[in-house]
């Protein structure tokens, strides 16, 4: 148990930098001193026996020359009886000046030691021995050479003692420090280390270090002051994200009821448009008088600037809601720009402009994008430009800026000769409500949305309109836009407004036709225009619910059918008719002043046929039922 907590203390010590280092450190001195204070040891010791060697055989001269003299073994083993006395010399070999030996002496060891020749003067290492070699003098001259053998463990235990002593004073000091900087600085800081997940919670809990005046107890006062600021700080952002979330939340209420207000409003608004304008169109077929051809008409164009406010107000809440989405099919630019000129071209020519239109070849103009929106677009630039135009033109252009094998660069223009935007007025004209000037709405009317809803569809569609004028010589809107390039050429199924003016459905004479629609004056006004086709055989009913009972006992070959009425809606109505034996393969057309996108998928996603949106307009009736009767071949 201690073992492993000796281990832990340790293992965590040995993780911080500054012990790693200061281990490495106070370990590098230590290391390094011990070397030097060995090897300073190791010469001293060196020396000290080279000269005990040279004392030992200066005091054995008499002896050493006694053998040189004599012939006699007396003088050689008094000698080495001379020597045994020294238990650390091993071997000692004396010899002349040619080489010759002249006299050996071994101790007892079991080592051995052969004379090998003539040796330089010095001290050399032999194994566990030193081997020293010096000279012999009488009277100033070199008369002889010794070698000696001396026992190195002796020096080998004076090198060990004086380790003992370097190392010892170094160990205790290292492992005092070690101590010190574990209990003062790295058990602390490891303490307060993991307290640091806690900072801002107001958990942080440092107190047995808070009274320290070192360094560690500063920063435990630093950390203990911040984990309170934060938590203060914490529990002020968490009071502010729980406003933000409930204003948020009411904020996602408000979009939602707008929205559906406006879908409301839209359909309460359409309904009683779809009244007027309908019998307008019936009105104009009759042979009215000059004066009241006339009247009917300024009703007709005040009918249709109230549906343009309309549609402003209602295209600009789909945006602002996120609910648009962009529908790419094939067109043919020709047709596109010619039919948004035909939507301005009655006031115009009222006013005498002079309209432009600027195309490439109409066989490089299919292309694959989002009609509807482009459409949108350049409808209420072209409206723009013909309201605050007073005399001079009106210009349309494409350019095709760059063409590649699959897709084009487009440059659409529209600019005018009318008032122009003074230069600090340019950058307001996009805000929603707004107009250049105040003066503008009294004088020319609108409601300031059109370019709003211009530049958020641009965006959609992935590029910027943009604005160039000068008060009172004109305007330039223009967008570039990449679009893909028509797999095949699209049809022209598009019937115009005059064709209106002979909408016959006679050879479907015998058609019956069901209407569920909740409102009378709806209801007469669909059968003024069904009858006007030559369409006579037309039940009615209220709602859907008597449209369900209707078809239980009869078939019918058409069903219009309103969306929203009293005690069950055409969607409703819808579904249960399709789930009936005879109803799963009967048209239905839905008639609703719905124009929301969602609603009109709505229509398709329960089983009907085809969508016409209020107010009704005659010639769309029309196409829609041709379209439908020859599909399913009714006579």
């Amino acid at each position: 148990m201690l073992g492993e907590r000796m281990t832990s203390q340790v293992a965590m010590f040995t993780k911080g930098v500054l012990a790693r280092r200061l281990f490495t450190v106070i370990g590098l001195i230590m290391l390094a001193s011990i070397f030097f204070s060995l090897l300073f040891t190791y010469k001293q010791n060196v020396n000290r026996v080279t000269k005990d060697v040279e004392m030992l055989m200066n005091i054995s001269s008499p002896l050493v020359i006694d053998v040189f003299l004599s012939t006699d073994l007396e003088g050689s083993v008094e000698l080495n009886r001379f020597f045994a006395n020294y238990e650390e010399i091993s071997a000692v070999n004396i010899f002349d000046l040619e080489g010759k030996l002249l006299h050996a002496y071994q101790s007892r060891a079991k080592n051995s030691f052969s004379y090998i020749g003539f040796k330089p003067v010095g001290n050399l290492s032999s194994g566990f021995h030193f081997n020293i070699v010096n000279e012999i003098l009488f009277d100033g001259k070199v008369i002889a050479q010794y070698e000696v053998y001396y026992r190195s463990e002796y020096t080998v235990k004076d090198l060990l003692f004086a380790l003992i002593q370097l190392a010892l004073p170094f160990i205790l000091m290292l492992c005092f420090m070690l101590y010190y900087v574990y209990t003062r600085v790295t058990k602390p800081i490891y303490a307060i280390t993991e307290q640091l997940s806690l900072v801002g919670k107001g958990q942080v809990s440092l107190d047995e270090f808070m009274e320290s005046d070192t360094e560690v107890g500063c920063l435990a006062r630093k950390i203990q002051a911040s984990d309170a600021k934060l938590f203060f700080r914490n529990k002020k952002l968490i009071e502010l994200n729980q406003t933000l979330k409930t204003k948020t939340e009411q904020l996602d209420r408000a979009v939602k009821v707008k929205t559906e207000f406006m879908a409301n409003m839209s359909h309460e608004i359409r309904t009683p448009m779809n009244g007027i304008i309908g019998f307008i169109q019936c009105l104009q077929q009759k042979n009215l008088d000059h004066e009241s051809t006339q009247q009917v008409e300024y009703i007709k164009e005040s009918a249709l600037s109230l549906l343009v406010l309309i549609n402003e107000i209602l295209n600009y809440s789909k945006l602002e809601s996120g609910k648009v989405k962009v529908t790419e099919n094939d067109f043919n630019m020709w047709r596109l720009i010619n039919s948004c000129v035909k939507t301005v071209h009655s006031e115009a020519r009222a006013k005498n402009l002079e309209v432009n239109i600027s195309l490439p070849p109409e066989k490089r103009c299919y292309f694959h994008g989002d009609e509807q929106h482009l459409r949108q677009v350049l409808t209420n630039l072209l409206g723009n430009a013909v309201k605050f135009t007073a005399k001079g033109f009106v210009n349309v252009s494409v350019d095709l800026l760059q063409e590649k094998e699959l897709e084009a660069e487009l440059c659409i223009r529209v600019s005018d000769s009318g008032i122009g935007i003074s230069a600090d007025k340019i950058d307001s004209i996009f805000e929603s409500y707004t107009q250049a000037d105040g003066s503008i709405s009294r004088r020319y009317g609108g409601t300031g949305l059109g370019l709003t809803i211009s530049k958020q569809l641009c965006e959609l569609m992935g590029t910027q309109l943009g604005v160039i004028s000068q008060e009172g010589k004109g305007t330039e809107f223009s967008f570039r836009l990449t679009v893909k390039k028509a797999q095949a050429v699209p049809e022209n199924n598009t019937l115009q407004l005059n064709e209106c003016l002979n909408c016959d459905l006679s050879q479907f004479a015998n058609t019956r036709i069901l209407i569920a629609e909740d409102s009378h004056i709806n209801q007469q006004l669909v059968i003024a225009f069904l009858k006007s086709m030559g369409l006579t055989n037309i039940d009615i009913v209220d709602n859907g619910l008597q449209a369900v009972d209707y078809m239980k006992s009869t078939q019918p070959d058409v069903v219009l059918m309103d969306c929203q009425m009293p005690e069950m809606g055409g969607l409703e109505a819808t579904q249960k008719i399709r789930r009936l034996p005879n109803g799963s393969q009967i048209p239905i057309i839905a008639l609703t002043a719905n124009v929301m996108e969602s609603e009109k998928q709505q229509c398709f996603d329960v089983g009907m046929d085809a969508y016409l949106a209020k107010p009704i307009i005659k010639i769309n009736l029309f196409s829609t039922l041709l379209t439908i009767l020859n599909t399913n071949s009714v006579s």
